[in-house]
């Protein structure tokens, strides 16, 4: 049984964090109902491949993959300045398209020729501090907005979801806190469930 919900609890978290880059990526560049499921699929799709990858041929370890913090910022960045930098959405995704494409060919260059560890010194932990304070700032929105309930059942604040939302959060607290085992280790999927409840 607690292998069963240790499986359950991992494979919640690992979905849950796959899940919101493409949902994310969908709000920011306005994509419909059917191209929003596509960009879901494809992630899911190429996450599971990854991963049999990594059982099979890699590291071989229990970590989440999911889609990379840095391209996920840069999306988000770039959808936001349609309309400045290029004029539909469609053209941004393409450019961005083509950048991916390039970056992986320079990757894989400076990777060939031994670049990347006289790169790596720049990032240092300050930089990429910054960075990620400034990727919270970017994509807390829609988390902020969802804890709300702005845009779930109107477009104001919804007083009712925003108290179970409260609720659920200090309970996961709680419980990932109490000195009761079984709590304090499934606290994460107790919290979902409570979540979808």
């Amino acid at each position: 049984m607690k292998l069963i919900l240790g499986g359950l609890q991992w494979t919640a978290f690992m979905i849950a964090a796959a899940i919101v880059v493409p949902v994310a990526i969908a709000q920011s560049f306005h994509l419909n109902h059917a191209d929003s499921a596509v960009l879901i699929q494809s992630t899911f799709f190429v996450l599971g491949v990854a991963a049999v990858i990594q059982c099979l041929q890699g590291h071989r370890l229990p970590i989440n993959e999911s889609p990379a913090g840095l391209w996920w910022g840069v999306y988000t960045i770039y959808g936001g300045l349609t309309g400045t930098v290029f004029a539909t959405f469609g053209e941004t995704l393409r450019a961005l398209q083509g950048a991916l494409l390039l970056s992986a060919v320079f990757f894989f260059l400076f990777s060939l020729f031994k670049v990347i560890e006289r790169l790596a010194v720049l990032f240092t932990p300050v930089v990429t501090g910054v960075y990620l304070l400034l990727l919270v700032m970017q994509l807390s929105q829609p988390i902020v907005k969802g804890l709300l309930g702005i845009g779930y059942l109107k477009n104001s604040v919804d007083g009712l979801v925003f108290g179970l939302a409260m609720v659920v959060t200090a309970a996961m607290f709680i419980m990932s806190r109490s000195n009761v085992t079984f709590l304090r280790q499934y606290a994460i999927l107790l919290s979902l469930a409570g979540g979808w409840i």
